[in-house]
């Protein structure tokens, strides 16, 4: 408990009715400390430490989340629910044309299988991070915020998992490889706009759909408050206009 202070003079944190305001391209992320306790009564301790601090805005655990898992019937994927929500009804009555124009839609979930066929064609990309830069280099793979958003190479999506909990696959370190490694978020984004009209797979809810992959939880399902946190505000801050969250849990977070 008394590196506490120390931590917050490290980071150099002011409180939030400071003059002193963080730069509009620092990201949200980079000013949060998550900080490991031995035991829960030690947690519990730091946690009031920490609340009682005026360098502090909010502080709470950093529960974990697991996802909402779809059956796996094998009649699940017939879409019956097409009819019963009246979406074939809206087709029908040419509600979706070739003038409407495109959402964004943010997939906060275990990823996006993004070479998927009959999701690859709906997946959005961030202009200010496609083409070439001024040294000819692509812009998706150069290693530079070309955009100024905070984060490098973001130019479809963004995997925000960065546990401190070995697990399979990609787990450790935040990217800019939203890869889906659990099957849930492909499924869900199948629902929300798989591709219309191409012959294959199903035929996503909405044709004016273009999907933004948010990963926070990792192979196994699981995410964090934190890494959940870290991919809302990243949405709020890069024009998604609609966020599609399947998870749930009775814990309230701040």
């Amino acid at each position: 408990i008394k590196t506490i202070s120390t931590i917050i003079k490290q980071k150099n944190f002011t409180p939030s009715n400071a003059a002193t305001q963080p730069s509009t391209n620092e990201f949200f992320a980079d000013r949060i400390i998550r900080i490991r306790c031995a035991d829960a009564v030690t947690a519990d301790q730091v946690l009031r430490s920490i609340e009682a601090s005026p360098f502090v805005d909010f502080a709470q655990r950093n529960y974990i989340y697991k996802i909402d898992q779809l059956p796996n019937d094998s009649g699940f994927t017939s879409q019956w629910n097409l009819d019963r929500i009246g979406i074939s009804q809206l087709w029908q009555n040419g509600f979706f044309n070739q003038s409407s124009p495109p959402v964004r839609v943010g997939v906060l979930d275990t990823g996006v299988d993004y070479l998927h066929p009959d999701l690859s064609p709906r997946i959005s990309t961030n202009e200010g991070e496609t083409g070439l830069d001024q040294f000819r280099h692509d812009k998706r793979t150069n290693g530079v915020d070309d955009d100024g958003n905070g984060l490098i190479d973001d130019w479809h999506g963004y995997d925000f998992v960065d546990s401190q909990t070995p697990d399979l696959g990609d787990w450790s370190t935040r990217d800019n490889a939203p890869m889906d490694e659990n099957g849930h978020g492909t499924s869900v984004t199948g629902i929300i706009g798989a591709q219309l009209n191409n012959s294959i797979g199903i035929a996503g809810i909405s044709p004016v759909a273009q999907i933004v992959p948010l990963r926070a939880f990792n192979a196994a399902g699981l995410g964090t408050d934190a890494d959940i946190a870290a991919a809302i505000v990243y949405a709020a801050d890069n024009g998604v206009q609609v966020l599609n969250m399947s998870f749930g849990d009775v814990i309230l977070s701040p």
